[in-house]
């Protein structure tokens, strides 16, 4: 901060640790700070700073993707890829094939960054025969022993529903990461296929000796979390020596023992993150008193702001459509117009709370407003306002 608010000179690999350093603490503001230090500083140019510049905006505004990544006449194959993993940061899947074709026509030397990056709009889209004609490119390239393009076939051919295949990958590895494990779990889960095989594959890691491993435990747990197997999950959980946050929340997500859970964390010493909070905000709904539903939501929010989490947009939301499904939209409300920068769910929270509670007028007058600040409604806003306008006689607005 003293960096940033004096006139002290710095270089560019300085102000390229503060871009990364912020981006991963979600300071926003800051990293938009920096930018302006860049251009003023003349290392708009430096490579990597754009780089990072890209990675950071390309969640939120990919106009301002567009204009770094033009920043240069000249562009290398590493300013491309990074344009192309922003497009698929950005779910413009199909915009990153057509930027990797464009790379191939200007004869740019495609090498294994690349190829991650363009592995997972094949994964999103479906499109499985693209993915297979990447896979052979990788082959006659000699990408295949990279460890981290093997993960990323993986889930590719997972998220194409071809496990199968992807197995046959993951077996052909002759060296597996953490990483590697988790995506063929999560494409076990995501195939619903682990009641027919995950059991024998579950033995296959303890002998192994890979529940070792917190994260491949987590994994598992966040599986077991999924088909609601709370029996195999606190097995899992129990096994597990060192328990970081991840396999605590991945217990909080059984509704029936969140709250259980979550005090035995505190009592441990154990901060929660927010996805801990919004994991009981969601088990409020789930009780069967209201009262005791309104108590425990209003002590999560009191927990939240005691240990500074109230300016977190993810927790915001949750803590909004708690109070609109409790009935208490003022609240709600309240809540919502203290977010300084409003992110799609922040918005869907609030218009659904309104749908829910019958203030129809209030709901499309939010939407409205959403569009006026730019933000571009998903389908589940779509139905939600369009269910307000049917069940309020609103039919000619929507």
């Amino acid at each position: 901060m003293l960096l940033l608010m004096s006139n002290q000179r710095t270089n560019y690999v300085t102000i390229l640790s503060l871009i990364k350093a912020f981006d991963a603490l979600n300071w926003d503001a800051l990293v938009m700070m920096v930018h302006g230090m860049v251009v003023r500083m003349g290392f708009i140019s430096e490579l990597s700073v754009l780089i990072a510049l890209i990675g950071f905006y390309s969640v939120y505004n990919m106009g301002t993707c567009w204009s770094l990544f033009h920043q240069l006449p000249d562009k290398d194959v590493v300013l491309w890829s990074a344009i192309v993993a922003a497009c698929v940061k950005n779910k413009d899947y199909l915009k990153a094939l057509e930027l990797f074709r464009r790379m191939q026509i200007f004869g740019l030397k495609v090498n294994h960054v690349s190829i991650i990056s363009i592995l997972p709009a094949c994964a999103n889209l479906g499109a499985l025969r693209l993915g297979r004609e990447i896979h052979g490119f990788i082959v006659r390239r000699l990408f295949y022993r990279v460890v981290s393009v093997q993960n990323s076939l993986v889930d590719m051919y997972a998220k194409c529903r071809s496990l199968e295949t992807g197995i046959r990958v993951f077996d052909g590895m002759l060296k597996k990461d953490l990483v590697s494990w988790r995506i063929v779990i999560r494409g076990y889960i995501e195939n619903e296929l682990w009641s027919k095989t995950g059991s024998a594959f579950h033995c296959y890691i303890l002998k192994r000796g890979f529940l070792d491993f917190v994260s491949i435990a987590t994994a598992l747990l966040q599986m077991y979390a999924k088909f609601g197997m709370v029996g195999s999950a606190r097995s899992v959980f129990d096994h597990i020596g060192s328990k970081d946050v991840i396999a605590w929340n991945a217990m909080i997500m059984f509704p029936l023992n969140a709250v259980d859970t979550f005090t035995q964390m505190f009592w441990l010493n154990m901060k929660p993150d927010y996805f801990s909070l919004i994991s009981l905000l969601q088990t409020c709904s789930l009780m069967s008193s209201q009262e005791a539903s309104n108590e425990l939501g209003d002590s999560i929010h009191a927990f939240i702001e005691k240990v500074g989490y109230s300016r977190n947009v993810y927790l915001s939301s949750a803590l909004i459509d708690f109070y609109c499904r409790s009935g208490r939209v003022k609240q709600g409300r309240a809540l919502f117009d203290e977010v300084p920068i409003k992110d799609l769910i922040c918005w869907s929270s609030m218009i659904n709370g309104y749908g829910l509670n019958g203030y129809g007028v209030e709901a499309l007058e939010t939407f409205s407003n959403m569009l006026d600040c730019g933000i571009k409604p998903n389908e589940i806003i779509f139905l939600s306002v369009l269910s307000v306008c049917s069940h309020h006689g609103l039919e000619y607005e929507g």
